[in-house]
């Protein structure tokens, strides 16, 4: 790449660019050899003709170096619903005692790819995750601590699976919001979920999911 100045302002010229020049430069010499054969009163409209294509070619030639298109990025996202779901789930304070907090489930979004620590994470063939976007909403004067792993099970085949994908003790500064997730692998062709929402150990809702 190389720096011209061009009344007073630089302009970048890249090899492309150059070679695209040349290689229309030669063009324009081929069809000076071309007009010589012509009889000199259709040599100016062919001219004119010939110079709008040389210069509609450099303005494609531009565009195509300086301002190339972006291309398509693949979704990670198979399917989205929104479940708008809100569950009061007990617990425990800081101080051992009893308390409860407000879990509302978001949206669930059928996922190809997901990130962990930073970095893209992607299922076995013919496999896929479910994830349930959770908003947590601590009412207390004291801190609470959620582990999502605890709360959520995928039902299959009348089997509870825990969940793949969740944060670890996820504290809830006193009277605040906090948005967390879960996550199962599934299979990619699935539809349709149960998932279990509560307290494990006693009786607990069992919510249909589809796409």
């Amino acid at each position: 790449m190389s720096i011209v100045l061009v009344s007073g302002v630089e302009v970048m010229i890249t090899k492309q660019f150059i070679l695209a020049i040349w290689q229309r430069a030669r063009l324009q010499d081929r069809m000076q050899t071309v007009l010589s054969y012509i009889p000199r009163k259709a040599r100016f409209p062919v001219a004119l003709l010939g110079g709008v294509l040389v210069v509609a070619m450099l303005a494609v030639t531009w565009q195509a170096v300086f301002h190339p298109r972006a291309k398509a990025v693949p979704s990670v996202v198979i399917a989205t619903t929104n479940l708008n779901k809100d569950y009061t789930i007990a617990t425990t304070n800081t101080d051992k005692k009893p308390a409860e907090f407000h879990v509302a489930i978001k949206q669930v979004r059928l996922m190809q790819e997901v990130q962990v620590q930073g970095k893209a994470v992607l299922p076995e063939a013919g496999k896929a995750f479910l994830l349930l976007d959770l908003e947590l909403n601590n009412k207390s004067d004291k801190e609470l601590k959620f582990q999502g792993r605890d709360f959520f099970r995928l039902i299959v085949d009348d089997k509870p699976y825990a969940p793949q994908f969740y944060n670890s003790d996820m504290l809830i500064s006193p009277v605040s919001v906090k948005d967390d997730r879960v996550g199962f692998v599934v299979d990619k062709t699935a539809k349709h979920f149960k998932i279990q929402v509560g307290e494990l150990t006693k009786p607990s809702e069992v919510i249909d999911i589809s796409f």
